[in-house]
């Protein structure tokens, strides 16, 4: 379709179209490309596809990367990619392996890369994600400061920046860090959404919107920028909106939405099914339940509970949890000496 076409398309986008290149951007391009084009082509489609996001684009995107390598096993470029992709699959609900098998798989990908080029931004990148994805956020923060004395332009070099802040405490640097992704790349739907987390976090409901609201434009089927622009509206105090977001599908259960609303028009039966529903999944270790369920606890008071699911969590490294720590901190979690044993051991790693 034309871009003159699709008025969505045209409003989005057309205020972006004229993009100049860092020389740290020239020169990433002008180098370590494959000499094969199949499977540069692969690798082209490979980032496109994780770009967009998705399950299905990005089972896509790995077979892509997967592809690149196997015609070019030099190629450092794919080796990176294919290290990321792994990386976001399970946050998008993937089940098909543990959480710890794709991190394994995430970091023989991100090693052979720096085996073949440790100076391209893309791979120092892939390093920094897999340092963040095990919760080693100190490590993760030095190896994202290296990418960006490669190229401070890189706007995912930023996000990776914003998230560890985030699990650091650090919320004030995360939103100037996320707000950075942002200026570089104003219609990416994932730098938005960082944006937008980072300012509930800090209870910045004004910004939260405007960030989630813009995600939710480039991007409204996506059930992580949902879940956010859910978390956005009931800081907000827009309940009602919360809620019926909520259950028009996104990454939360349906039976947990009414803990988007009012937390006053929450009635016994709801409380009692919700309860019935996280005692009988303990045992699940997908990528963002066990924070999810921590969460739910904690407004339902129950302490022990939730400190155990907020373990699990770290266990697991769930993704959310790094943008919901400072908002359960400021609860009555926060000031019980068990969030320092968790929350303060795993911040010193």
């Amino acid at each position: 379709m034309a871009l003159g076409k699709c008025y969505r398309c045209k409003t989005v986008v057309e205020p972006y179209l004229s993009v100049t290149l860092t020389g740290g951007q020239r020169a990433s391009l002008q180098r370590a490309e494959s000499n094969n084009p199949a499977a540069r082509d692969a690798q082209i489609l490979g980032r496109s596809l994780l770009r967009q996001r998705g399950l299905a684009n990005l089972r896509r995107a790995e077979t892509q990367f997967a592809r690149a390598v196997a015609l070019d096993s030099s190629y450092a470029r794919a080796w990176a990619g294919l290290a990321e992709v792994i990386l976001v699959r399970p946050i998008y609900g993937d089940t098909t392996e543990t959480i710890d098998a794709f991190a394994a798989r995430a970091e023989v990908a991100a090693r052979r890369a720096v085996a073949l080029d440790s100076t391209l931004p893309e791979v120092r990148l892939a390093v920094a994600r897999t340092l963040l994805r095990q919760f080693r956020l100190r490590e993760a923060l030095a190896a994202d400061d290296r990418v960006l004395a490669l190229d401070s332009s890189n706007g995912s070099a930023w996000v990776v920046r914003a998230e560890a802040l985030m699990g650091l405490g650090r919320v004030a640097d995360a939103i100037a860090a996320a707000q950075r992704a942002v200026e570089i790349d104003p219609v990416s739907s994932q730098f938005q959404n960082a944006l937008a987390g980072a300012n509930i976090a800090l209870d910045r409901p004004d910004s939260a919107l405007a960030a989630s609201e813009r995600a939710m434009t480039l991007e409204p089927d996506d059930p992580m920028l949902r879940a956010t622009r859910a978390g956005a509206l009931r800081g907000a105090g827009r309940y009602a909106d919360a809620v019926t977001l909520c259950r028009s599908g996104g990454a939360v259960p349906t039976a947990l939405c009414p803990f988007l609303g009012d937390p006053r028009a929450l009635t016994p039966a709801t409380r009692a099914g919700a309860l019935a529903m996280l005692n009988a999944t303990a045992g699940v270790r997908a990528s963002n339940w066990q924070t999810i369920a921590t969460t739910v606890y904690a407004q339902l008071g129950q302490l022990d509970s939730a400190f155990a699911r907020l373990r699990i969590a770290v266990e697991v490294r769930d993704d959310i949890l790094l943008y919901s720590l400072a908002t359960l901190e400021r609860g009555p979690m926060g000031r019980d000496p068990r969030w320092e044993a968790i929350v303060g051991s795993m911040r010193r790693r």
